[in-house]
């Protein structure tokens, strides 16, 4: 995954979160925070469980780090996906 690969992902997670309706904005932060990152390999696969994602929070700033310890190659990551 490159930079501009990792951009899009982040603008389509944004654009797919905005659409859920989550109340005031306390209450979107929180559904934002309790949200689950999903990762996809280069086959279109959910990748395995060694591929994390680690998100820590400031306040409403979300700091994301990917660590993949394995060698199987990553498509796309969704940081944010809203609960159904």
């Amino acid at each position: 995954m490159n930079c501009s690969q990792l951009i899009l992902s982040i603008a389509f997670t944004v654009i797919m979160v905005t659409n859920v309706q989550a109340g005031t904005p306390a209450e979107f932060i929180q559904a934002l925070k309790s949200s689950a990152p999903v990762v996809y390999t280069a086959n279109g696969s959910v990748a395995p469980d060694y591929i994390k994602v680690i998100r820590s929070w400031k306040k409403d700033y979300c700091e994301v780090r990917i660590v993949n310890t394995g060698s199987v190659s990553l498509r796309w990551v969704l940081l944010l996906t809203p609960k159904k």
